[in-house]
């Protein structure tokens, strides 16, 4: 059996447990983080394996309510479950009507909105702890 180490890397896992992993990262975010009401529709995930765009682990889009995951760039479980936790965070946060005002304003590196989504990455330990255990 697989134990879903952080450093463990994506290739060596089929796209099914990848699957598995991503869905239990988002249900324990719903948990943890709570969800966003005004959303008309439950946040959703898309697996891209092409060369999309360069050097991005993925990102939310606001306008569908999904969190986009380039799996090339993705090369361990911790990279995966990292960006599970930061997209997620961006859904619920005021994406559409204040993301590109602040970023005038603060840049990316300072965003409030980055800042916060990186504050949030550290669940990725608690989520791969408590989804070992769920497999055993």
């Amino acid at each position: 059996m697989k134990k879903f180490l952080a450093k463990d890397k994506t290739k060596n896992y089929s796209l099914s447990e990848l699957n598995e992993v991503i869905k239990y990262s988002i249900e324990y975010c719903k948990g943890f983080l709570g969800i966003n009401n005004r959303h008309k529709t439950d946040i959703t995930y898309a697996i891209y394996n092409g060369d999309l765009t360069q050097n991005c682990y993925g990102f939310y889009c606001p306008h569908e309510n999904e969190i986009i995951i380039m799996l090339q760039e993705c090369k361990t479980i911790k990279d995966i479950v990292t960006l599970i936790c930061h997209e997620y965070t961006h859904s619920l946060q005021p994406i559409k009507t204040k993301y590109t005002k602040l970023a005038k304003t603060y840049g990316y590196k300072n965003h409030p909105h980055e800042i916060e989504a990186e504050s949030n990455e550290y669940l990725f330990k608690e989520i791969l702890r408590e989804y070992r255990k769920k497999l055993i």
